[in-house]
């Protein structure tokens, strides 16, 4: 998130995704860590809406330009990652 440019108009889009994206995350690892009724459900939904950023961000950039910059394919990764054990059963 710190990483993004200075001088950027967008910066600020920058390091709020990336705040939404850590939440995301650290959603996933308190759903793993107590048995919430409904929270396996928020999670799903919450990597479902992020990913959706994710690709609308991809079609709104083009694809030649999103595969360009490697944190693109490589967060929607994480994402669908994150999303199928969410969808695993607590251990």
């Amino acid at each position: 998130m710190l990483a993004g440019p200075p001088n950027s108009a967008g910066r600020i889009w920058i390091f709020g995704t990336g705040l939404a994206l850590l939440c995301t995350a650290m959603l996933s690892l308190l759903r793993h860590g107590c048995g919430v009724h409904g929270l396996r459900r928020s999670c799903v939904g919450v990597h479902a809406m992020m990913s959706a950023l994710v690709v609308a961000l991809t079609v709104g950039i083009g694809w030649p330009k999103a595969m360009a910059n490697p944190q693109i394919p490589l967060g929607l990764g994480l994402l669908v990652a994150e999303a199928m054990f969410s969808l695993a059963k607590n251990p």
